[in-house]
């Protein structure tokens, strides 16, 4: 009998790559958990076999609903859709007290760092997943947290590099020549259902995703070597520039590209590639998508 795994963010890039993954694999049905069981993305997973709920993590009954006969979960919050670090704890909270109840076997969160303790820094992005993972072995929840690296795609948004005047692409990763750790996250739901795979290995275990782990420079290497003739070089904004630009959250993630630079966020590109081997390089994942690319940089 297949095992039902409860995807929450199912239409978001983690959750949605997790719920593709699954429905691939015959030993998994999936409930894909969404607040808009209406959207383009929700009934695309319902074409695709899986059954499509309604729930939302400021509603426990909402959710103990959701979690009714399923054997595992994939959980992930969203600290920027409200800028609040403590209701953030809370709907993870209430996400791993569902659970409990539930008699879930395996929920794979995806959590993060603290840095506050690591770095003396508060990120509250960061900071407050680590307190979701600390409640969850505090309950005695059989979880694993996948940590994240920097998503590839946020260079198609958030992180899209700007044309200067001399007409060349400018990356604005304020990390210095420090290399950091790069994953697509909506790729990354293969290497997740390999966690499920392989429960006894990986509950209670805090895995680092990444698919590479380089600089700037390097990344703006590969960008003008496959996307020519444009040109792509690093910026030179620094944290504090970066801390005062005119959006929310903005000093946040300021300190999230400090703790990139001080070594301790820990990933591990070897296991990644064991949970899925064709985890792509930087390279590899702008050959694969040089038509988008060039698209949105013309």
């Amino acid at each position: 009998m297949a095992k039902l795994v409860a995807v929450f963010g199912a239409t978001g890039i983690q959750g949605g790559s997790v719920a593709r993954a699954l429905l691939k694999n015959p030993i998994y049905k999936v409930r894909a958990v969404t607040r808009n069981l209406d959207s383009s993305k929700a009934e695309k997973l319902k074409e695709s076999g899986a059954e499509v709920v309604k729930a939302d993590l400021d509603d426990k009954s909402s959710i103990d609903a959701a979690l009714t006969g399923c054997y595992g979960v994939f959980g992930v919050t969203n600290y920027w859709e409200y800028l609040d670090k403590s209701r953030e704890i809370q709907q993870g909270r209430n996400l791993a007290d569902a659970a409990k109840n539930a008699g879930v076997k395996h929920v794979v969160f995806s959590g993060l760092e603290n840095v506050k303790s690591l770095f003396g820094k508060a990120c509250d992005h960061f900071d407050g997943k680590w307190e979701i993972e600390e409640y969850m072995a505090e309950i005695g929840l059989p979880y694993t947290s996948v940590r994240y690296s920097k998503y590839v795609e946020n260079i198609l948004g958030t992180l899209k590099p700007i044309k200067g005047p001399d007409g060349v692409y400018y990356l604005g990763i304020p990390v210095r020549d420090q290399p950091i750790h790069i994953i697509s996250a909506g790729e990354a739901g293969v290497a997740i259902v390999s966690v499920f795979d392989n429960p006894s290995d990986y509950i209670g275990k805090r895995i680092g995703l990444s698919g590479d782990f380089c600089t700037v420079a390097e990344m703006a290497k590969v960008l003008t070597r496959h996307l020519s003739p444009l040109q792509f070089k690093p910026g030179n904004m620094t944290c504090e520039q970066f801390a005062s630009l005119d959006f929310p959250g903005a000093d946040d993630l300021a300190v999230m590209f400090e703790f990139y630079q001080s070594g301790k966020m820990v990933r591990d590109i070897e296991l990644t590639r064991k949970l899925d081997p064709n985890t792509k390089t930087w390279e590899q994942w702008v050959v694969a998508n040089r038509d988008q690319l060039m698209a949105i940089f013309k």
